[in-house]
């Protein structure tokens, strides 16, 4: 009998977990816990290097953790090129000039899991990867966005290297990139990623967990409810 109620309680604790382990994002895919990006995602940024020119990231889903990257800034052909949500390097680099080299991690965006003192690759315009520390973490009132809360980033190998990443989203914010080939800076204009979750609230679209999940219980309960007299009140 002990065995039989067991057996019971792990089974109502298996279907409940398993529903709540895939309930998907607003994009009908399964939460990605380190990573914000999202199919249309647009960061446009001012690039300066001797001079300020324009210059913007756009993201659009490929497959899986793939996703195809477009930089473009004014005067220069596009470059693209594919990352991967898991890893944050880059892959199939097409052009040359305008990308930050194959088998390096992203500059766009960090994970969102990250904490002080951690070591993060940054790849750095022509120069490959450059490790930074997460040397601290503040609010701040941004230009067009108001109030932030940050992680600054230092580099190691050039300490003038600062860059700052929003924390809920592991947006580049603002950076002054340092390197042996030359020293650069990327400051955000404007983006739709904070009014993308604003809008959506990591929610599953056309329904509300306040619906899905008592119903879901309810039906659980019902179908258990039944295997209980089989397996506990069957003598």
């Amino acid at each position: 009998m002990k065995s039989k109620k067991m057996v019971f309680f792990f089974i109502t604790f298996l279907t409940l977990s398993t529903f709540l382990t895939f309930i998907p994002n607003s994009s009908g895919e399964l939460k990605l816990s380190e990573s914000k990006i999202f199919n249309g995602l647009y960061a446009n940024y001012t690039f300066e290097m001797n001079t300020k020119i324009a210059s913007s990231f756009n993201y659009a889903h490929d497959s899986g953790d793939i996703y195809n990257v477009t930089w473009w800034q004014n005067g220069s052909l596009p470059g693209l090129w594919q990352e991967n949500l898991q890893t944050r390097l880059t892959s199939n680099v097409v052009g040359t000039g305008t990308n930050f080299g194959i088998g390096v991690h992203t500059p766009v965006w960090l994970f969102t899991n990250i904490t002080l003192n951690d070591t993060i690759s940054i790849a750095v315009d022509g120069a490959g990867d450059y490790f930074f520390n997460v040397s601290d973490e503040k609010t701040v009132s941004y230009p067009g966005f108001g109030s932030l809360d940050i992680w600054v980033l230092q580099g190691f190998v050039y300490p003038a290297s600062f860059v700052w990443y929003e924390k809920s989203t592991g947006l580049l914010i603002n950076g002054s990139f340092f390197s042996f080939l030359a020293d650069y800076n990327l400051t955000l204009t404007e983006t739709n990623m904070f009014s993308h979750y604003q809008t959506s609230s990591d929610e599953i679209p056309g329904y509300s967990l306040v619906v899905v999940l008592p119903l879901t219980i309810l039906m659980t309960i019902l179908v258990l409810k039944k295997w209980k007299k089989k397996f506990i009140n069957n003598k």
